[in-house]
């Protein structure tokens, strides 16, 4: 039997009202060199039923007990027999044309760690049209590898506008080698409930050896579920994020020579924001997200944090991790944005 190309793993908690649409898009792939894994990740409404009833050759279903959903990707990653793994959310679209889109890749570009793909927002699928997308060109390709690898890295931090793709923030569309997750030991972390996409992400596009990127969309990315965790405030947001900040220290420390002043601006970035998003969040759950939200862009725009890419500020980022970030904490709580910002653009000028 030969190998299959391409396995999509498609975690399921109370999903059932977006399983029909799912298996729909699934259905209309016209290619046979796939399989597609769904996980029920202890699902309490009918999503079991649905998803018994969908059980063919290609579309293969396991109930496991709730572990979440780094668990239920870690879990159909190891049934998957795919060469490829490509990782979906149970209330999003998946193009018809993925697996076309990943045999063209292959055919330009040999055996990639990872392929990125274009993807669209949409709010109601009633008004996505997907046959749209699926008639463009199949643009142009951009290949990272070991001797352009620091261009990648820089793309984590301020990505190039003409990659229209998340490169750092999430993991659904992407199709991962196998063989390159499982020698890596590259499985999501169980502990985060929130951001472990980002997190995963990172790993794998710092360890990765060659990175392909296709300019044609393969997946729609809903933003109209409410029940969607996007849409709610998570308690360990801040320690989770800081996993985060701590893992690129490691994986960014090669390339500080090249990139450390947007290292700086994302690391404050991250870290400032993340308290502002926390201290706006501690009395109030799940009615003010808009309010919070351009809270925390009016800081990550502000002239505050593009001063700190001046190299006189070093010296705070040179700071062991706790004092760092006691001065953080210190800037946030007393509300020193507007004053530190005058203080930046004077230090520039001297």
């Amino acid at each position: 039997m030969n190998e299959i190309l391409l396995s999509i793993v498609i975690p399921c908690f109370n999903g059932e009202k977006y399983i029909a649409a799912m298996c729909a898009c699934i259905r209309q792939i016209p290619d046979e060199d796939y399989e597609v894994i769904f996980v029920n990740d202890g699902s309490t409404d009918g999503s079991r039923e649905l998803l018994e009833a969908v059980i063919s050759d290609r579309i293969k279903v396991f109930h496991i007990q709730n572990r979440g959903v780094s668990g239920a990707r870690n879990y159909g990653l190891k049934k998957a027999t795919g060469k490829y793994i490509m990782f979906a959310d149970i209330d999003d679209i998946i193009s018809s044309l993925t697996v076309t889109y990943l045999k063209k890749t292959l055919k330009n570009n040999k055996e990639p760690d990872i392929c990125l793909y274009r993807r669209v927002l949409y709010q109601n699928i009633a008004e996505l049209d997907m046959q749209t997308y699926d008639k463009e060109k199949y643009y142009f390709e951009k290949v990272w590898d070991e001797s352009n690898k620091v261009d990648l890295m820089r793309n984590l931090l301020r990505q190039d506008e003409k990659y229209e793709v998340d490169f750092g923030g999430h993991i659904w569309g992407r199709p991962y080698k196998k063989s390159f997750l499982l020698e890596n030991k590259l499985f999501f972390n169980e502990t985060m409930s929130i951001c472990e996409d980002s997190e995963f992400s990172l790993r794998t596009m710092a360890l990765a050896k060659k990175v392909v990127y296709s300019h044609a969309v393969n997946y729609f990315y809903c933003t109209g579920n409410a029940d969607s965790a996007i849409h709610k405030w998570h308690q360990n947001l801040l320690p989770t994020r800081k996993i985060i900040e701590e893992e690129k220290e490691i994986y960014f420390k090669p390339y500080f020579s090249q990139l450390g002043a947007l290292l700086r601006i994302s690391h404050i970035n991250g870290f400032m924001s993340l308290y502002v998003y926390d201290f706006a969040n501690r009395n109030n759950t799940d009615g003010i997200l808009k309010t919070r939200m351009k809270l925390v862009e009016a800081y990550h725009y502000s002239y505050f944090f593009r001063a700190f890419k001046d190299t006189k500020w070093d010296a705070l980022f040179k700071m062991e991790r706790p004092n760092k970030e006691k001065v953080l904490l210190i800037m946030t709580k007393m509300r020193l944005f507007t004053v530190l910002a005058i203080i930046c653009k004077l230090a520039r000028k001297r």
